[in-house]
């Protein structure tokens, strides 16, 4: 038995050594200094790693759980990377077009992070980016049935915002609930929510029904249109509110100034509709034009009120 049992180790130890002439044994450790995409790639897109600061010129990548060698690469010259300071090598397997799970290995440095090469791999990513966009809502509560763990009350109602002596304006009140808080802060500005909602509606004319009803879990869910035109109406309808009599834009709905680092049920300081300004006119102008575009095939009536709205800023 013991005689059994020294042949079979010199057997594994022999074939691990010949398996692993160049590899050594994955022991669960990375590189920082292999800089990869660790969501991972399309098949046939593009795929490059940033290896920094290595003298090795040449890299190999194995299938992650086999630990088979399925690609093997020159890194390029190196490349000063100046605004990092480092010098880097790239390498590029854009060849490996096979769905898996992969590491890549440098000599000097040993295994990346892993990554994957699959279809459809961003939409994760994708579908997380826009329901990003309803944590965003302004002037309702975010349930817990549709917020998971980030649920809290409704806050700035917008109902009843002062006038600031910019607006032309020094008597009233002006109601423009709804929106999206702007990144950085409470409040809302025509200018940072039209832009984006320029970029939405392009990836909707591009690519149509992207997301269909149901498929991001927001109060709308289940009225059999898209969740994703959805989203972008609860903005929409929020910049309609903002436009004067006179068809020009209000700028921004805001606080005199910022509220701190508290949350938005917590932000209790008054809040003022600040003066018009050419940018965010024709930037809803350009938005409710694409919103024209858009609804009219879901739901012609808003896409209507919206190309009005359009015209009435332009003019």
């Amino acid at each position: 038995m013991r005689t059994y049992i020294s042949v079979m180790v010199l057997f594994i130890v022999g074939w691990l050594a010949a398996c692993n002439d160049t590899l050594p044994l994955y022991i669960g450790e990375h590189s920082q200094d292999i800089r990869l995409n660790q969501i991972g790639y399309y098949p046939s897109a593009v795929k490059r790693a940033v290896v920094v600061n290595s003298g090795d010129t040449e890299f190999t990548i194995v299938e992650k759980n086999s630990m088979e060698v399925v690609h093997s690469g020159k890194l390029s010259e190196v490349k000063n990377w100046e605004l990092s300071g480092e010098a880097v090598r790239i390498a590029d397997f854009s060849a490996l077009k096979k769905e898996g799970t992969y590491m890549l290995w440098i000599k000097s440095m040993g295994y990346s992070y892993p990554f994957e090469i699959g279809e459809n791999i961003l939409r994760d990513a994708f579908l997380g980016s826009i329901k990003g966009l309803y944590y965003q809502r302004i002037s309702i509560p975010l349930e817990e049935k549709h917020a998971g763990k980030w649920h809290r009350p409704i806050a700035h109602p917008d109902d009843s915002l002062l006038y600031h002596p910019s607006s032309g304006k020094v008597k009233g009140y002006h109601s423009s609930p709804g929106g999206w808080y702007d990144a950085g802060d409470y409040n809302k500005y025509i200018v940072n929510g039209c832009f984006p909602l320029g970029q939405l509606y392009l990836l909707e004319e591009q690519y149509p029904s992207i997301i269909a009803d149901g498929m991001l879990n927001i109060p709308e869910s289940g009225n059999d249109k898209s969740d994703y035109l959805d989203e972008l109406k609860y903005e929409m309808d929020w910049a309609l509110t903002m436009q004067d009599g006179d068809g020009g834009l209000f700028h921004k709905l805001t606080a005199k100034s910022f509220e701190g680092m508290v949350m938005p049920h917590e932000a209790k300081k008054l809040r003022y509709i600040v003066g018009k300004g050419t940018a965010a006119t024709l930037d809803f102008a350009a938005a409710g034009a694409q919103a024209y575009r858009i609804f009219k095939g879901s739901d012609l009536a808003y896409a209507e009120k919206c190309l009005e709205a359009s015209k009435q800023a332009y003019d």
